[in-house]
């Protein structure tokens, strides 16, 4: 029988010291996270097999008729990675041609994401017919 009553008299022990633990001052408490993000600007034309693209044209016919260029080359596209700070949050990816060829234009078209990209997605834009100046 003493066995049982010093057994319950721990037990009463033990509620009442649980019953009165809490917090050091108060139930809650406040801290600050710093989350440091840095700025990024990357570019990279894909595929990565060749960065060339080789236009043809056809010869015409008829004299006084001009070349006809062939079929628009789809075959390289712009990958781009942009983020900036919260006080100047645009960028611009610009193009622009090295050497002009007289009587031939050359177009490039920024058309709307495809693939498994991730973030906010850029904007498509109507085509440009490329110059020695930057254009956006």
């Amino acid at each position: 029988m003493k066995k049982q009553n010093f057994s319950f008299s721990l037990s009463l022990l033990a509620l009442a010291i649980s019953a009165h633990l809490s917090a050091q001052d108060t139930n809650t408490d406040n801290h600050t996270i710093t989350i440091s993000v840095p700025e990024v600007a990357l570019v990279d034309i894909e595929p990565a097999a060749t960065k060339n693209i080789t236009l043809g044209f056809t010869a015409p016919t008829e004299a006084g008729q001009p070349i006809v260029a062939n079929a628009a080359n789809n075959t390289l596209w712009l990958n781009y990675s942009s983020i900036k700070s919260v006080a100047d949050p645009t960028r611009n990816v610009s193009v622009k041609l090295n050497a002009i060829i007289p009587g031939i234009d050359i177009h490039v078209t920024a058309a709307a994401a495809t693939g498994s990209g991730g973030g906010t997605l850029g904007t498509p834009a109507a085509q440009l017919t490329l110059s020695a100046a930057d254009q956006f």
